[in-house]
């Protein structure tokens, strides 16, 4: 489960479209003639780009402008160049898929065919790579099994060394995994039956090899991807293969099952022989997937073999290099906080400019800079701001957005000490504050535990009057997420639209999130639907402290981890929210697949009463507020069993509540009409006729 669903839930949530009640109801009429207007009155300044010679070209109020850097200063070369229409971007595989075909550097085409490889020559000639591949047997060679996809990231399933000489590719015995069934054309007079392998805790997974296909011999070697027996063994998941720049090696990831320990390795292609590089253990939680090859483009200035990675050893991501020959590895930085990603890496220079966080300041990205040696570190940029850059093909200087939560961003060039050489543009908010907006605000709140800070977003309405009361909607995701996805940022913002119905809307940033290190994000471990949710409570219970917030009116929605919090934060406390619009919720990790689940909860067998603690079945019976429950019955990642358990469940507790089903849709979410209507009626309306 990952966030990129949530650019499907945006996508097909306009389908699921709320009835003709909500031009009815109270603040419509406001949302409509307000909507889109707060970003539209803010002339907020944007990053530019450096050209070849050095200077910084960029946009401010319908111009185009240019910093000079031998001058130090600023031109208007003309009217502000309409943007360029941007690069087509490569067709992505299936959520879940891989890609079925690859190209070697000299023409040559893998294509995976119901099971097989098969290698189509430059004259066209095909020569089969694997045979034995069968559909029926659950064998498949050159593509991956689904939770590969969705909870590794796995878009390849093989690939050509960069000589093109040989072709790693996986091979999947799904033969054990139990088969999920659902139907899909249910719209038509004919649905379909579909199944998927889609392994469940405490089940078999599926059995996962590597092997290597030398194209001259015609022969492939098995990789000995496993280092021990059964789950506890190292290689019970392997992933992530890509050839060393120079051809000579395989390299490859692999763990246990716990996900507790995460060895890089690299293979010998002639005889499958492996050498671990780089070993990462954490009995008290997990390790996180994400490729050490991540960042291999920027290892490049290093020789082919050099990495250049991130790691959490000391419970904060730290930069470090590892040997691909002897093995080994080297740290540059040694941060007690989370280095965020690497920047820039100037061959030159022999620099390494990184993001990370800033313990002072949560959120406030800061630009570090540090040599190959692990000497010279130093930070950049302003610690009380927040910061975005881009910095100049030489290295020295730095083009930098700076802003923070109460203070519009400000474009200026600085040098590598952090002095401010020019102030390029200034973003100008005065028509939107004139206009009765104000910027979002970010409040801190000490956790459940009662030493962890952790913080909200508060949007206001237009005109927002401190002597009213107001009804709030926290939208939540509120699960955990790869490094890779990025950590939040303390941006200055305009409020979400929808405040114009006259709601507060709050978001938060609770523990299992990224950026504050891995006891910070692993607070949640064995414990999902616990630490999480207490964060929620703990912000709503604050922000019900300020006089112009109705504390009896508190909701909350979101859509998948986001529908699960939603749900469980209602049933969980129902004195302190009076509903939920719940959209394509896990309602038990029973219930979902193998390889998320027990990353953040252990095995089933080692923690049976987490995994109930965390189910929403468990509180059924203390359900009060209103409950909104959405699902697609074509949701091939979330299952419906989930939201028809939670449905019986509440149904034998005597409990009412609204579903609402998207025939045919995928893991996708209500439309935002729909859920206002239902917030607007039954939090508040039916609140005010009783």
């Amino acid at each position: 489960m990952n966030r990129c669903c949530l650019l499907v839930v945006a996508a097909l949530s306009a389908l699921c479209t709320a009835q003709d009640r909500l031009p009815k109801l109270p603040g419509y009429a406001n949302y409509t003639a307000n909507r889109g207007k707060a970003r539209q009155l803010v002339k907020l300044v944007q990053m530019g780009s450096w050209d070849q010679a050095g200077d910084f070209k960029f946009s401010q109020g319908g111009a185009s402008k240019v910093y000079r850097r031998s001058t130090n200063s600023v031109e208007t070369v003309g009217a502000s160049e309409q943007e360029p229409l941007p690069m087509p971007t490569p067709q992505e595989p299936g959520r879940g898929r891989q890609f079925s075909r690859v190209t070697a550097p000299d023409g040559k085409v893998a294509q995976y065919r119901d099971g097989n490889i098969t290698l189509v020559m430059p004259d066209k000639k095909e020569i089969a790579v694997t045979t034995d591949g069968s559909l029926q047997k659950r064998v498949k060679y050159g593509i991956a099994s689904w939770v590969y996809g969705e909870e590794l990231e796995q878009r390849d399933a093989m690939g050509f060394s960069p000589d093109s000489s040989k072709l790693w590719y996986f091979r999947f015995d799904e033969s054990s995994v139990v088969d999920s069934f659902f139907l899909a054309s249910q719209r038509t007079a004919e649905p379909k039956l579909l199944r998927e392998a889609y392994p469940k805790p405490g089940k078999p997974n599926p059995k996962v090899s590597i092997f290597v296909y030398d194209v001259a011999s015609g022969k492939s070697v098995q990789v000995q991807t496993m280092g021990g027996d059964g789950e506890d063994g190292v290689g019970h998941y392997s992933y992530a293969a890509s050839w060393r720049a120079d051809s000579k090696a395989l390299l490859f990831h692999r763990m246990d099952r716990r996900q507790q320990v995460l060895e890089f390795c690299s293979a010998n292609p002639t005889n499958g022989n492996v050498t671990v590089l780089d070993k990462q253990v954490n009995k008290s939680g997990w390790v996180e997937f994400v490729p050490l090859t991540k960042y291999s483009s920027f290892s490049a200035a290093l020789g082919p073999t050099k990495l250049l990675s991130m790691f959490e050893d000391t419970g904060y991501f730290n930069i470090g290099v590892v040997d691909l020959e002897k093995g080994g590895r080297t740290m540059l930085t040694m941060h007690p906080f989370d280095v965020l990603r690497i920047v820039r890496v100037d061959a030159a220079a022999k620099t390494i400019d990184y993001l990370t966080d800033n313990p002072e300041h949560p959120y406030h990205q800061q630009l570090w800079r540090v040599g190959w040696d692990g000497k010279g570190d130093h930070r950049i940029t302003d610690p009380t701001k927040h910061h975005s850059v881009s910095i100049s093909p030489d290295g020295k200087l730095i083009a930098d957005r700076a802003e923070s939560p109460t203070e519009p961003p400000v474009l200026q060039i600085v040098d590598a000490s952090g002095k401010t050489l020019k102030v390029l543009a200034e973003s100008d908010d005065s028509a939107f504050k004139a206009a009765g907006y104000s910027p979002v605000e970010w409040f801190p709140v000490k956790a459940k535990d009662g030493e962890t800070i952790v913080y909200g977003h508060l949007h206001k309405p237009k005109d927002f009057d401190p002597n009213k009361k107001y009804p709030v909607i926290f939208s939540v995701y509120g699960g955990p997420l790869p490094p890779a996805w990025g950590s939040p940022a303390a941006n200055w913002g305009t409020p979400d639209d929808r405040t114009n119905f006259g709601f507060l809307w709050v978001e938060v940033l609770q523990r299992d999130g990224q950026g504050r290190g891995r006891k910070f994000r692993q607070a949640i471990y064995g414990k999902l639907g616990g630490p999480e949710i207490d964060d929620m409570a703990s912000i709503a219970l604050e922000l019900a402290k300020r006089p112009y917030v109705d504390a009896g009116k508190i909701g909350i929605e979101g859509t998948s981890y986001g529908g699960y919090a939603s749900a469980l934060a209602l049933l969980r406390y129902p004195t302190v929210f009076a509903a939920a619009c719940s959209c394509s919720a896990v309602t038990d990790y029973r219930y979902y697949d193998s390889t998320y689940t027990e990353r953040y909860m252990g095995l089933l067998s080692d923690n049976e009463a987490g995994y109930t603690a965390g189910s929403c079945m468990t509180y059924a019976k203390d359900l009060k507020g209103r409950l909104l429950l959405y699902f697609g019955t074509a949701d091939d990642n979330v299952h419906q069993n989930n939201s028809l358990s939670l449905i019986e469940a509440l149904r034998r507790a005597r409990k009412n509540i609204e579903v609402q089903i998207g025939t045919d849709f995928g893991h996708s979410g209500i439309d935002s009409d729909r859920m206002m209507e239902f917030f607007i009626e039954r939090m508040v309306l039916d609140a005010e006729r009783k």
